[in-house]
């Protein structure tokens, strides 16, 4: 007989489907530097005690963060025990790229995203740079839990000179990570499925990417 094995599924994403609102000038990281008005890693402590910059904004956004899924993707903890006993970490599931805006010239300072603070014991990277294109980004990778987890305390910042309609791209890759064929079972016509990627009886491994948008304007 034949039999149909799922190779990946890209993944989904729970988002607002309303244009979002932010205030003006609205910044929870202001300076490393400017400890009078921040806290030591450089965050304002009256921006944390307002919800005008989360992902949705304001009180009725609990509940309504950005959510990733994936059909196939088995979310394991972060760390696992080796036959030698030491704990050793995953590779991370997946990888999140949040840019801001779609033209240098009109929102090459518009805004960036902030990670105002992080759990312990994780082994999430995050790194904020300047694309190609000249745009603000933040790219971080992690276990789908820990990405969701993150989407409830990141920030949006918007700069105090930008004012009108911003879109931000949001791009998902689940870092070619599979379901079904996870080398647990057995594959096909009585082969082992140990590396998915020698199995002749399979398509092509593939990476699953998900690229969306989501809408904002700032100020009034």
């Amino acid at each position: 007989g034949i039999r149909v094995v799922a190779v990946n599924d890209d993944p989904m994403i729970r988002k607002p489907n309303t244009v979002l609102q932010y205030p003006q000038g609205a910044r929870c990281f202001i300076n490393y530097h400017r400890f009078i008005e921040t806290s030591l890693i450089g965050i304002n402590p009256e921006c944390l005690k307002s919800n005008n910059t989360r992902i949705p904004p304001g009180d009725d956004g609990f509940g309504q963060e950005l959510f990733f899924s994936d059909i196939d993707l088995e979310d394991r903890p972060r760390t696992f025990l080796t036959e030698t006993g030491l704990n050793a970490p995953l590779e991370p599931q997946l990888t999140l790229i949040v840019t801001i805006g779609t033209d240098k010239s009109l929102h090459e300072n518009a805004g960036e995203v902030t990670i105002v603070h992080t759990k312990h014991d994780t082994y999430m990277s995050f790194e904020s740079f300047r694309n190609s294109d000249g745009l603000q980004t933040i790219a971080m990778q992690g276990t789908l839990t820990e990405v969701n987890e993150l989407m409830r305390i990141i920030r949006f910042d918007t700069h105090p000179d930008y004012n009108g309609y911003l879109p931000v791209r949001v791009t998902v890759n689940d870092n070619g990570n599979f379901g079904e064929c996870s080398g647990a079972h057995v594959c096909g016509q009585n082969t082992p499925c140990a590396d998915h990627t020698t199995a002749e009886a399979h398509a092509a491994p593939r990476q699953g990417v998900l690229n969306t948008a989501i809408d904002l304007s700032i100020g009034g």
